[in-house]
């Protein structure tokens, strides 16, 4: 029987009777395994939950530090997310888009209200580990010779690592099976198990603080955020905010400019409000600027740049603001079982405080907003937990 090619081996006649047919010169292999190592051609497979945009931040990170670890990586992202988020976030990087529903997390009835029965028919009607869709899939991941899965809580990814013996990487801080449970629903509580033994096939199952349930199996890191590319300076004069302005960076997906300024909220004395909304390009409205939230400037540089960040209380924000030692004044989502974890960690490490739900119309707000930018920030360096992920997921090529 021939033994199979291998890039870099030489070919030598041999006699019959050796029964090879070919021989590996010793420095050839030396080079091949350094090829390997170093720069050789390798593809992964990203399945990224599109519940928000907080799983694809964290999936960017890991993305781009696997990719700065590995020369020669390819990385092929399923997912719903916009493709020109990842395209904002991974500047630099080889990575191929591919519109995929490959997980349906939780319904969302408005921003900070989830939607049970939603949910329950978007479990039934989306497959995670069968059907056509899932075959095509299947095709894919294999036609793209990728050698390793990794899922944000997508189980879908799991499911095809499985079935084509990959291995199979879980990058989580909750599972959707334990979000489930919350609910107290007996029909909801059926399909996370369903999804629970999936979340249990992975080979590696990676933890990022903070973490909602600690898996005896999980691997945990601190806290992964995408990095900043700019310095705080060169952020700020490219906006031209007045030099010994404060910056409130203000990141509520969805708001209209009408939102900000039919309300009344104003920004506080010798202080510019930056705002990702619905504009199509950069605009600045007397202390006010808006930003597109996509093709405009980089989120982390944008928060790393402020003095401030109100937002959402969700991962990848508390993450970003975490590591750029900004304060934060955050809107909860009291009913999502995640928060109360968020909310320990930001009040253990983060200058914060919670603004009311009617934050923009209700006058506490700014005098929360006030005292946070009187009071003072963290200094030094904090552990990112995307590096330490990287190695974890590369050692299983």
């Amino acid at each position: 029987m021939h033994a199979p090619f291998q890039a870099g081996a030489s070919w030598v006649p041999t006699p019959s009777g050796m029964g090879v047919d070919y021989v590996v010169m010793g420095v050839l292999k030396k080079r091949l395994l350094k090829q390997q190592t170093a720069g050789e051609k390798c593809a992964l497979a990203w399945f990224i939950s599109p519940h928000g945009f907080g799983h694809a931040a964290r999936a960017s990170a890991l993305v781009a530090a696997c990719s700065s670890r590995r020369r020669g990586l390819h990385h092929h992202i399923f997912t719903t997310v916009p493709r020109g988020f990842f395209g904002d976030s991974l500047a630099g990087v080889s990575f191929e888009y591919h519109h995929l529903e490959c997980d349906v997390g939780m319904v969302q009835a408005t921003p900070f209200d989830e939607d049970v029965d939603g949910t329950i028919q978007a479990l039934e009607r989306l497959p995670v580990n069968h059907g056509p869709e899932f075959e095509r899939v299947l095709d894919q991941i294999a036609a793209n010779d990728c050698r390793l899965v990794v899922s944000d809580i997508a189980p879908q990814g799991l499911a095809v690592a499985t079935r084509l013996a990959l291995p199979g990487v879980l990058v989580e801080n909750f599972t959707w099976d334990w979000i489930y449970r919350a609910y107290h629903d007996p029909r909801l509580n059926d399909l996370g198990g369903r999804l629970a033994e999936i979340f249990r096939s992975a080979s590696l199952r990676i933890q990022t603080a903070p973490v909602c349930e600690t898996a005896e199996n999980g691997r945990a890191v601190a806290p992964v955020s995408r990095l900043p590319r700019r310095s705080r300076t060169e952020v700020r004069e490219s906006l031209g905010i007045p030099t010994g302005h404060r910056v409130v960076l203000l990141s509520v997906g969805g708001l209209h400019a009408s939102d900000v300024e039919h309300r009344g909220f104003r920004p506080p004395t010798a202080t510019t409000l930056v705002v990702p909304g619905a504009v199509d390009r950069v605009r600045a409205s007397g202390s006010v600027i808006w930003i597109p939230t996509m093709g405009g400037p980089y989120h982390p540089d944008l928060v790393a740049a402020s003095d401030l960040v109100i937002a959402k209380l969700g991962y990848s924000t508390v993450a970003e603001v975490y590591h750029a030692n900004t304060v934060f004044a955050y809107l909860c989502r009291p009913r999502f079982p995640e928060s109360p974890v968020l909310n320990a960690f930001v009040r253990q490490h983060i200058p914060s405080e919670a603004l009311p739900e009617d934050w923009l119309g209700d006058p506490t707000a700014a005098e929360i907003i006030e005292a946070l930018l009187d009071g003072p920030r963290p200094t030094g360096t904090r552990p990112n937990g995307a590096d330490e992920a990287a190695k974890m997921i590369l050692s299983l090529l």
